[in-house]
């Protein structure tokens, strides 16, 4: 599994959750996203974290959202820290 998180504004592309086969990280990330659809954030830039199985930067960013950067489990078992994304 890898952990990233994501950057951006306005409405939450929630078919990339399916397609990366990604959920919310925790409690926080999941009512961000929440709070974004209800108009909370106000445009303003939000950053989530999300854990799924793939990431496609590519594809985050055809719909305005940026992958900031990810953590693949035995990156975090090996050396504790998170490893730059490079896709």
């Amino acid at each position: 599994m890898i952990n990233f998180l994501v950057r951006g504004s306005g409405p939450f592309p929630f078919d990339q959750l399916r397609y990366d086969q990604a959920y919310p990280a925790d409690t926080e990330s999941a009512i961000a996203i929440d709070a974004g659809e209800l108009g909370r954030y106000g445009g303003t830039s939000r950053t989530i974290e999300l854990r799924g199985k793939k990431f496609t930067a590519g594809r985050w960013a055809s719909f305005g959202w940026e992958v900031l950067l990810c953590q693949h489990d035995n990156a975090i078992r090996a050396n504790g820290f998170p490893r730059k994304c490079c896709s």
